[in-house]
């Protein structure tokens, strides 16, 4: 039997989906979505931007949660547990929300589908690198017909699509492409290092002029040169002095190189950190806990309620989410704080504002057995109970 390869294993055999017309919200160019990154990938400084908040949101843990309050529970199905620690047999759940968050920011939409059995029962999720896409109805029903590189081409309701926009405003259905938006700073970052490079190269051509008095063959010329060089251009050896006859003038040659000037370059770069919500220490890793604060709740916290509903509106039905089903995507913006931050947090514990056990991942230290449940000093209650105690008192 005949390998399958990966599309066919995620998709099955090949849709078969009758002819129908084309999904429309308001013109023909709302359906149609092409991943065309321009060159984003190619920019070592489009990386850099995009790297923070893609480690961040893989650091994100996700949870599925029933009810409200004390008769809340957290990951009460192993097999939902099991999807969201891997969601498929191919990556982890860090390596699959860091591919999403890639294509989210290159290409302004990120796709996932969603696999079910042949009971309903979700067997996996697959972040897809597709080529394109375009939208459709069979019977009423909305499909993505996701293209491929090697010409591989599925159709899939969109009702087993995990979809993450950003720039989501002109477009009826998808982000709105970022790409022109980006093209022209990107031209001017690459032609700064161009220019960077061609200063280097040329500033290495010529140093010494040799004019001679009397006219010579040219390898004789040459060789003259050489000569010069090997006595007086040698790092090892030479003296730091040259002395030549009457009948050569030895003269330097000042290189004018171009050098960009490192305002423009510095701007370029403030552009693409405005586009991408960052800044220099976020990048460089040299943040102040402030900084990592605003960072988290401007672009990591939207993300997390992008997944979060996506997820829920997937994986249960309407009567399960008016049940409480839902998953939620967590983290915590304190694991960045600093250490007298995190220490004062202890105090919080013991009014049993937060468990033991989520300060202690805050401390990067293990769970301890017990460590889940929420505890309360003894000299602290709920305000019902002191209120009962002061009328107990009065009656007395």
């Amino acid at each position: 039997m005949q390998k399958r390869n990966l599309l066919q294993k995620i998709f099955g055999s090949k849709p078969k989906g009758k002819q129908s017309s084309t999904f429309k919200l308001i013109n023909s160019s709302t359906s149609k979505h092409y991943a065309w990154s321009g060159g984003l990938m190619d920019s070592d400084i489009v990386r850099s931007c995009i790297r923070p908040k893609a480690s961040a949101v893989g650091k994100l843990t996700a949870k599925h949660l029933v009810g409200e309050g004390e008769n809340m529970k957290i990951n009460p199905k192993p097999a939902i547990k099991s999807l969201l620690e891997r969601p498929n047999e191919f990556e982890s759940m860090q390596d699959f929300l860091m591919k999403m968050v890639w294509q989210r920011e290159i290409f302004n939409n990120a796709f996932a589908y969603v696999k079910r059995d042949g009971f309903g029962n979700i067997e996996g999720i697959y972040a897809l690198n597709y080529t394109s896409t375009d939208l459709f109805k069979v019977d009423g029903e909305v499909y993505v017909l996701f293209k491929f590189r090697a010409g591989e081409m599925a159709a899939v309701p969109y009702d087993q699509i995990i979809h993450l926009r950003k720039d989501y405003s002109t477009n009826d259905f998808y982000g709105s492409d970022g790409v022109g938006t980006l093209t022209p700073v990107l031209e001017v970052t690459g032609a700064t290092d161009k220019s960077i490079v061609n200063a280097v190269n040329n500033s290495t051509i010529i140093r010494w002029l040799l004019k001679y008095g009397t006219s010579l063959r040219d390898d004789t010329l040459k060789e003259k040169a050489k000569a010069f060089v090997e006595t007086f251009m040698n790092i090892e050896d030479g003296v730091g002095a040259a002395a030549v006859g009457a009948e050569v003038d030895a003269q330097q040659v000042e290189p004018k190189d171009y050098v960009p000037n490192a305002a423009v370059m510095d701007r370029a770069k403030e552009r693409l950190y405005d586009y991408f919500g960052v800044n220099k220490n976020i990048i460089q890793n040299s943040f102040t806990e402030n900084q990592w604060q605003a960072f988290y709740e401007q672009e990591i916290e939207p993300v997390s309620k992008q997944l979060s509903d996506a997820f829920t509106y997937v994986f249960f039905t309407d009567r399960e989410r008016g049940l409480g089903h839902r998953i939620v995507f967590e983290a915590s913006a304190l694991n960045f704080a600093n250490m007298s931050t995190k220490l004062k947090m202890a105090q919080v514990v013991d009014r049993g504002s937060m468990t033991p056990n989520e300060w202690r991942t805050i401390m990067n230290l293990a769970a301890i057995k017990g460590g889940d449940e929420p505890i309360r000093r003894k000299d602290t209650g709920l305000v019902s109970e002191e209120v009962d105690k002061v009328d107990d008192k009065e009656t007395e």
